[in-house]
């Protein structure tokens, strides 16, 4: 067998290292030695290149292996650089987006608190909770501390205990990407001078807010701050459809496997995360001139219809009539006022803000009001790569709802007057 077949071989082997990388990723998720599997997998592969390359080339392998994990090591620190001092420039920015996102699926370099097994832990109610203590939450843009209740949230056991406020959410009111002192949930109570509950867990939608609110003292409290974002559909709707949420806690730690691998560093990810881009670009041009020539077909060989079909009904309700069917449970739990507000990707609102008074007022839903964000926050209050509020975004909505619930005392102090 020649030198050549051999190294062929090598590529062929190379090759299916990365397929099985790159195809099978969830196999990777069902066990401990997983992540350590498929780190050992894409190693492999990229060390084979490196010695197939050597070969042709007649370079030494530990230089050309060298001379790889030097220049990944320098993208990876251009990347850290501009991201922890915001500094914007096109082709770092395209690049960490790349690299934070994974183009929506796969293997990235990103680390969601709520499937990192040092900072969260699975709850059979809730799906999981923050984990009680101090800890490090770091990404791109961000290295932030973490101090967590007995309950598994962002804040201290004396707001816990007899809160007056209480806000539920997602990862924007647990304070995502900000220091806990910063969070508008900290700020609101140095407002208004009563102790607040931040009750933002990341990742929840309406539904486990409910749960969750269920758990939380509410004797002392005077008002509920319900905020949502976008996201919350697709829980909601599962929760308003089977009246549960259905996730079991081996599926959690799959769950936190394949987040183990998206927050590891190790040799390769990100000549890793680049093949997996180009393919899956290649693979979305190929689908997408396969569809546009079943469309022209289509289009040659069906007659025009100018009258809109029962699937083409505008779908943008759905957010709100899953909510209020929710908020209406809700008031089961608290009878106090709620105030409902959206925190959602810069430009991504839902249509809450136009559909929910309607809502409200035909389902005769009483001590309910919406309060408006997007009208308020501009894109330079978001982090730059992240979706989430920066320090200048929590202080906008920490003065927002200040000013509400300053209004709502004096509501109640004008009602407690005329009894």
């Amino acid at each position: 067998m020649s030198k050549s077949q051999v190294l062929l071989i090598y590529l062929l082997i190379s090759l299916l290292l990365l397929s099985v990388a790159l195809f099978r990723q969830t196999f990777f998720h069902q066990s401990s030695w997983g992540p350590f599997a498929f780190v050992s997998c894409v190693v492999a592969a990229f060390l084979i290149v490196a010695y197939v390359v050597s070969q042709w080339t007649r370079r030494r392998f530990r230089w050309i292996v060298l001379g790889w994990l030097l220049a990944e090591g320098v993208v990876w620190l251009t990347v850290y650089y501009t991201c922890r001092e915001q500094i914007y420039h096109p082709f770092t920015y395209a690049l960490a987006g790349k690299l934070y996102r994974g183009g929506g699926s796969g293997v990235m370099h990103n680390n969601a608190i709520q499937a990192d097994p040092n900072l969260a832990v699975y709850d059979k109610g809730l799906i999981y909770r923050l984990k009680s203590g101090v800890g490090q939450f770091s990404n791109l843009e961000f290295s932030t501390t973490y101090r967590v209740n007995s309950m598994g949230l962002r804040d201290d056991e004396r707001s816990l205990q007899h809160p007056e406020v209480i806000l539920l959410g997602d990862s924007y009111t647990m304070g995502w990407g900000v220091e806990q002192e910063q969070t508008f949930a900290q700020q609101l109570e140095q407002r208004i001078k009563v102790p607040v509950l931040n009750a933002g867990i990341s990742s929840f939608g309406t539904a486990r807010e409910l749960m969750l609110l269920r758990r939380l003292n509410r004797r002392d409290c005077k008002a509920v701050y319900l905020q949502y974002c976008e996201n919350d559909l697709g829980e909601n709707r599962q929760y308003v459809t089977n009246d549960s949420l259905f996730y079991t806690q081996q599926q959690y730690e799959n769950t936190v496997r394949a987040n183990t691998i998206n927050r590891w560093f190790f040799p390769f990810k990100l000549s890793f995360i680049v093949v997996q881009g180009a393919l899956r670009r290649a693979l979305a041009a190929r689908a997408q001139a396969s569809e546009s020539g079943q469309t022209a077909v289509q289009a040659a060989t069906t007659p025009v219809v100018t009258s809109a079909t029962g699937a083409e009904i505008d779908q943008r309700s759905v957010h709100t009539q899953h909510f209020v069917d929710i908020l209406s449970k809700i008031q089961q739990v608290f009878d106090g006022p709620i105030v409902v507000f959206e925190l959602s990707p810069h430009g991504y609102f839902s249509d809450l803000t136009q559909q929910l008074p309607t809502q409200v007022a035909a389902r005769a839903l009483q001590n309910v009001r919406f309060i408006r964000t997007d009208t308020l926050l501009r894109a330079d209050h978001y982090l730059m790569l992240d979706a989430h509020l920066n320090p200048s975004g929590h202080a906008i909505v920490a003065d927002l709802l200040a000013k509400d619930y300053e209004r709502l005392r004096e509501v109640n102090t004008m009602a407690s007057i005329k009894r």
